[in-house]
């Protein structure tokens, strides 16, 4: 059946409005109540036209996948769920509205919390809970099934007379004292403030802090998080890293990057995805995924949309450009080496502290290759250490680079009657320019790096990823590598250019010298 718009049915003869009605109740309630209870997916569809009564709902294989992941969580096989998903593609009427309501078609009596960035979002979502629970379509499939009691029914909040509860919260809103069965987080932090490490701590602390104290039984209680990749380190790698192995991830990404197989996970039904198709072609071609990428720009497109917070080569620096070092290829001797320090620590009673990265860097003509690297959450008293550390390491080290700001000006102070050949400096233009600056130097091929397949330089892989995604952070890693890179060509550039002009001025002494007694000068 075409829906009409509400210009057609303004126009449309009291028949066809009446006729039109018919159709559109009786395919709103071509639903089986049994069916619907038991299938998430047959749920949705039926709730959809309470919700979005005049739009077509274009049905995906991926709302399926997500539907059986999500009948395994209401079973209590599931536990930890994080769903990456690009935006408008259903997640949040799916998961957050329609499945809590979906589970009170089995058991009316479990409580619910679900949280977003904002107040006014988490509200909303509220209140579409409250109108498909009370929509005729609902009560007329499950009746007296779900009534909701009048002592308590807010838009944030309300239970039924079965004793569950549906409570609605946002980022650093109140949640204490209100214990729940599950807990859904949806879009944690405003995808506006991706890069606001403010705003990534603060979604973070109320996961930790607030949202994980909130299960009445955290044997059986549940959380979903359901989001679109933001950041490296935004909720959803923080409590991958938190919890490694314990959460069970959908990512989908709007453009296949790879060949993809999903199976899934109770019907056994297998989705085959080349590398390059969409996600959902029907509602997002190729040319409007194109101008979201294009509108969004690379960094925010690889997250928002690919679910992986940077592009597959890398931002500024492509993963192809890194050489590896071995034993093998190592070169016996470096025309000099030097040792870069990024110094980025805190003060661990007042804010959690930034880390420092110490870098060994040897340079054999135009190749440098990075030899050593140490990085730790360290205080300025242990940083102190650390750097004495490093160059006791390297006694053959000429330069020892530290930027001359507000924690390394300390370093500085307090090492310079300590360790010889300190040099402060003085950062020039951002941190992006400064990168781009040291770039063609990975482009060309220059820069080695210790193969992570050795064993004792596994971290060479992290140093890796963290360069190629600078400058999102952490990226006191590429600092540092930009700071020995750029440094090398300038030293080098000024070391050649004096030699050639003491060379020119030697030549030029040479030859105003008066010829020795019984040589003869022949000048050509």
């Amino acid at each position: 059946m075409e829906l009409l718009t509400d210009e057609e049915l303004a126009l449309a003869t009291p028949e066809e409005k009446l006729e039109y009605l018919r159709l559109l109740e009786a395919r709103e309630y071509a639903v089986d109540a049994g069916e619907a209870s038991e299938d998430l997916a047959v749920f949705a569809r039926g709730a959809w036209q309470v919700l979005e009564p005049t739009t077509d709902l274009k049905w995906n294989w991926h709302l399926d996948l997500i539907c059986e992941y999500l009948a395994l969580v209401r079973a209590n096989k599931i536990q930890r769920l994080i769903v990456n998903v690009p935006p408008q593609t259903m997640k949040s009427r799916l998961v957050t509205v329609m499945f809590p309501c979906w589970c009170w078609t089995k058991n009316p009596s479990r409580r619910y919390m679900a949280s977003s960035y904002s107040e006014r979002l988490s509200t909303d979502h509220s209140i579409e809970r409250r109108s498909l629970l009370t929509s005729e379509w609902y009560q007329k499939l499950w009746p007296n099934k779900v009534q909701l009691r009048a002592d308590l029914n807010r838009t944030t909040e309300f239970k039924n007379t079965a004793g569950g509860r549906m409570l609605a919260t946002s980022t650093g809103g109140t949640a204490t004292g209100k214990g729940v069965h599950g807990i859904i987080n949806d879009d944690p932090q405003n995808p506006e403030q991706a890069e606001s490490e403010a705003d990534r701590k603060s979604a973070n602390d109320f996961h930790d802090g607030t949202l994980s104290t909130r299960l009445s039984d955290r044997e059986t209680g549940w959380f979903i998080i359901v989001m679109q990749r933001l950041h490296v380190d935004d909720l959803t790698a923080h409590v991958q890293a938190k919890l490694p192995g314990m959460w069970r991830t959908i990512s989908l990404p709007m453009i296949a990057e790879k060949d993809e197989e999903w199976k899934f996970p109770i019907s056994g039904r297998v989705v085959k995805r080349a590398q390059g198709e969409l996600l959902w072609p029907v509602r997002f071609t190729e040319q409007s995924v194109k101008e979201i990428s294009t509108e969004l720009g690379p960094y925010r497109s690889a997250g928002q949309l690919q679910q992986r917070p940077t592009p597959p080569g890398g931002v500024i620096i492509q993963r192809t450009w890194f050489k590896y070092w071995n034993p093998g290829n190592l070169p016996p001797r470096f025309d000099e080496i030097l040792l870069s320090f990024d110094m980025n620590f805190g003060d661990t009673k007042t804010k959690t502290p930034s880390f420092v990265v110490g870098q060994a860097w040897g340079r054999v003509g135009a190749r440098k290759y990075l030899l050593r690297e140490i990085r730790g959450l360290w205080s300025f008293a242990q940083t102190i250490p650390q750097v004495i550390g490093l160059v006791g390491a390297y006694p053959e080290a000429g330069y020892k680079l530290i930027e001359k700001k507000a924690n390394g000006a300390a370093v500085l102070s307090s090492l310079e009657e300590v360790v010889s050949g300190l040099i402060a400096i003085e950062p020039e233009g951002s941190k992006e320019a400064r990168m781009y600056a040291a770039s063609p130097d990975y482009a060309a091929g220059n820069v080695f790096v210790p193969d992570p397949a050795m064993e004792d330089y596994k971290w060479s892989l992290q140093h890796i990823e963290e360069v190629c995604h600078f400058p999102q952070e952490p990226n006191d890693r590429g600092d540092a590598a930009s700071q020995a890179i750029n440094f090398f060509r300038k030293n080098q550039s000024g070391f050649l250019n004096w030699l050639k002009a003491d060379h020119v001025k030697r030549q030029a002494e040479q030859e105003a010298k008066p010829p020795a007694r019984g040589v003869i000068a022949i000048r050509r």
